[in-house]
């Protein structure tokens, strides 16, 4: 059977038995200081790995949040879209007023009947949209649109019910006729 290297050289004469035991010993000895710093070495890389995974979390959890956030709007946005095209008034194809608005900065008409623009100008009836969309939608449609995003609404004139006549009015007795024409 081979003997290792060491018997064969002390068989031989050219180690002694001393010599072979502190070589023994010391291979030993720095064994156990590899093993010793390779254990700190490795807590040291454990310790980085584990700040890396705490990284790597913290920008998984913003990621997702961003994620939420974006599919939040498009939810609120399909909510929106979907409250108008339920509840929209359908314009009329022969409007002959014109029905005057402000939306970004600019003023800009539609044309309606009679009823729908007296029921735009006494708040019965809302404008909701945006650049590409405009639609007509009762009052309460609008403020559930307005809760959810109120850039959309474009305009809500302010309720006038029949307001009563003040009782110090002169002409109070005078109706004006339906017919009159000027």
């Amino acid at each position: 059977m081979a003997k290792s290297l060491q018997d064969q050289l002390r068989k031989s004469g050219l180690v002694s038995d001393h010599k072979a035991r502190k070589a023994r010993s010391d291979k030993r000895k720095s064994n156990a200081k590899q093993r010793a710093s390779k254990t700190d070495e490795s807590a040291a890389r454990r310790a980085e790995l584990e700040a890396q995974r705490q990284e790597q979390i913290q920008r998984d959890r913003e990621l997702n949040q961003a994620k939420q956030a974006e599919l939040d709007a498009r939810a609120l946005q399909a909510q929106i879209l979907q409250l108008v095209d339920l509840n929209e008034i359908p314009r009329p194809e022969d409007g002959e007023h014109s029905f005057n608005y402000v939306a970004d900065g600019k003023v800009k008409h539609i044309y309606v009947d009679d009823e729908l623009h007296k029921a735009l100008s006494d708040g019965r009836v809302a404008l909701v949209g945006d650049a590409n969309r405009t639609a007509m939608v009762p009052v309460a449609v609008a403020e559930k649109i307005a809760q959810r995003d109120a850039s959309k609404v474009l305009l809500i004139n302010s309720r006038t019910e029949n307001t009563p006549l003040e009782e110090d009015d002169p002409y109070a007795d005078f109706k004006v006729p339906d017919d009159l024409m000027w």
